[in-house]
């Protein structure tokens, strides 16, 4: 009877030696452990049947096979302690991946080295391209600076430091920032959440530049108001020298009081800024007799270093709008293409006109403007001239610009220019100018 259930157990113990390494549940390893337990149970049973049929060598193998299967089975044991061990890791680690995934900020888990071990769904939909496993600045670009010191100050100390609205270095992208440390039992390294907050940045210099500018506006009513008064007199000293002269400085005359007029119809147009209400002078105006007009008027100021050159193709075109305003906008340009280029140079002015629009360029050839400033360049009080300048120039003409229905483009190159382009409806497609909102 014991040797049937001996023999029974051994058969048992074959299936399970056969069936295990099909169980695809288990890891490679628990697999072989479990068929090498069952194999020497097997072959413990075959030897306990060879002894009673008093098989001489199956008695010390028997023996030592016994004393081996505690240690398989300890090994067993701890193959299955492991393996929940792993699961509850893997399960910690998926709980852990949801986690940072619904949170509102891009997240990055750093290792000791700062590279990028992990990141959440938020920082791959703000860094798309960014790549793992290399150091977070090669993996994003480069850093905010106090970003960059946080970073190394946290990995150094396990501190913790945060940012609000930096600047990312030449980019015109603004971050919000939290650097804090992680550690387990076998590593450590960094949490990086970060927050684009450019949009909001954005709003607050936009806010801010209204604010100003609503001031500048007063300040500039009640100046104008003045100077208007000083251009009166000095319209009437230029009556008087045309009737003590005569002919003899007619050019230089009429040129001054061309002067005079245009100053005082934009001196008039900065107190309509402060009533809005009031008419605005709007008229059919020439468009190429307009620029000619004011070119010509540039060109008897500028100092001979200078050259100003006019072109002008296509179509005569008229617009209904402010021609006091237009000029405005073209003398802005040309002034600016003057300040470009301190020690002289050549100021190309053109007009293209088709049916539908018309084009104004107005290029200079100075050193051009940087690729980082270029988003800039329209901002209000925005200058790269230092004290010289007010920044007000390139936004009043994207003003005008738009009043009249129209839209400016700048190219420019370093060390080969800058050409700005005013494109304005013409004839039937032309509009009334609407004053924008200060």
């Amino acid at each position: 009877m014991n040797e049937a259930l001996q023999i029974a157990a051994s058969l048992v113990l074959l299936v399970g030696l056969v069936l295990t390494p099909r169980a695809r549940t288990l890891s490679v390893p628990a697999r072989v452990a479990v068929a090498v337990l069952f194999g020497a149970l097997f072959v413990q049973q075959v030897l306990d049947v060879l002894e009673r049929h008093r098989v001489a060598w199956a008695d010390p193998v028997g023996d030592a096979i016994a004393g081996a299967v505690p240690f398989l089975w300890g090994g067993l044991l701890l193959l299955m302690v492991d393996r929940f061990h792993t699961r509850r890791l893997s399960a910690q680690r998926a709980q852990t991946d949801s986690l940072i995934d619904e949170l509102p900020a891009a997240v990055a888990v750093l290792d000791a080295g700062a590279r990028v071990v992990r990141t959440s769904a938020g920082w791959r939909q703000l860094f798309p391209s960014a790549p793992l496993d290399v150091p977070l600045s090669e993996s994003v670009g480069p850093l905010p600076e106090a970003l960059a010191a946080a970073l190394r100050r946290t990995l150094a100390d396990e501190l913790r430091g945060a940012g609000d609205a930096e600047r990312v270095p030449g980019e015109d992208r603004w971050w919000s920032w939290v650097v804090s440390s992680w550690q387990d039992a076998d590593a450590s390294g960094a949490i990086v959440m970060i927050q684009d907050v450019t949009s909001r940045v954005h709003r607050e210099t936009d806010r801010e530049s209204t604010q100003r500018l609503a001031i500048v506006g007063e300040l500039a009513a009640g100046v104008a108001h003045d100077m208007n008064n000083l251009l009166t007199v000095l319209q009437l000293h230029v009556e008087s020298m045309r009737r003590r002269s005569g002919s003899a400085n007619e050019a230089s005359l009429r040129s001054m009081e061309e002067a005079v007029q245009l100053a005082s119809e934009m001196t008039h147009g900065v107190l309509r800024l402060a009533k809005p209400g009031e008419d605005e002078g709007r008229a059919q105006v020439a468009l190429a007799s307009l620029v000619g007009d004011t070119v010509r008027l540039v060109r008897s100021t500028l100092l001979r270093k200078y050259e100003l050159v006019l072109t002008s193709t296509g179509r005569p075109a008229t617009l209904d709008g402010s021609a006091t305003r237009l000029q405005q906008m073209l003398l802005n340009l040309i002034v600016n293409a003057r300040d470009a280029m301190p020690e002289g140079g050549r100021i190309d002015v053109s007009v293209v006109a088709t049916e539908d629009e018309a084009q104004i360029r107005v290029s200079d050839r100075g050193p051009g403007i940087a690729p980082e400033l270029l988003p800039r360049i329209f901002t209000p009080f925005f200058t790269t001239k230092g004290a010289a300048g007010t920044g007000l120039g390139l936004s009043v003409v994207r003003g005008v610009a738009e009043e009249h229905g129209g839209r400016i483009e700048v190219s420019s190159e370093p060390g080969e220019g800058t050409t700005f382009t005013i494109t304005l409806p013409v004839g039937s497609h032309a509009r009334v100018p609407q004053r924008r909102a200060s």
